[in-house]
């Protein structure tokens, strides 16, 4: 149901050994779209994405998500962001 949600966590795919950027330039948007309509106003979201640069951009177009912060991990020589979100 929408508004339902009080909390999302997803370790995104990272395109590398599953998916590809192309397939995470689709599925990020409808991702983000689709945690929006269950989140509960003030839920929290938390993403784990290599797709830097795509999910600021998509983060930038939905006002309905604010950035709390963006962490950058190091997990064995790849440096992913976790992306800490607020539905707004």
């Amino acid at each position: 149901p929408n508004a339902s949600i009080n909390a999302i966590n997803a370790d995104l795919p990272f395109g590398h050994l599953v998916g590809s950027h192309d397939e995470n330039v689709r599925l990020y948007p409808a991702l983000l779209d689709e945690a929006a309509r269950v989140a509960r106003p003030d839920a929290r979201c938390a993403l784990l994405s290599h797709e830097v640069r795509l999910m600021e951009r998509l983060l930038a177009e939905r006002p309905q998500w604010q950035v709390e912060q963006a962490l950058r991990v190091d997990l064995g020589g790849l440096y992913p962001r976790i992306f800490l979100l607020r539905r707004v």
